[in-house]
């Protein structure tokens, strides 16, 4: 799907506005090379009419992704963060080596206690938006 389309799809239906995208995957917020250098997943989201979005500057590696993703979630649903606070929070976490975590997050998601996560895991994340 182009930038051109997106921005289509979501500008078809104002009656039913985006709050919150986030793009856990790789390079979504920076722009393409081609003809559309300009826009990039996030932007052409912000441009379609998302109020925010959360994207990335590189490739993320699955696993610790998913326990950021798992975090931000939390902060956001269960705590009730703004989407700004809840991935400052969560990437914090993932700094701490003696983070507490939530009963809720699944076995699988589960960092390895006692030590901080890799860098590429956490701080590729952006926030744009309100």
């Amino acid at each position: 799907m182009s930038a051109e389309e997106l921005v289509g799809a979501l500008t078809a239906r104002p009656e039913r506005p985006v709050g919150l995208s986030v793009l856990a995957a790789c390079n979504s917020g920076v722009p393409g090379r081609g003809h559309d250098e300009a826009f990039s997943v996030a932007t052409a989201l912000l441009a379609g009419g998302s109020r925010t979005v959360v994207s990335t500057l590189w490739s993320v590696p699955d696993t610790p992704t998913s326990a950021l993703m798992y975090m931000f979630h939390h902060y956001v649903r269960r705590e009730g963060c703004r989407p700004l606070d809840a991935l400052h929070r969560a990437q914090v976490w993932m700094l701490t080596p003696d983070r507490r975590i939530p009963e809720k997050m699944p076995e699988p998601l589960r960092p390895a206690s006692g030590r901080e996560q890799s860098i590429d895991g956490w701080a590729g994340f952006f926030h744009t938006g309100r």
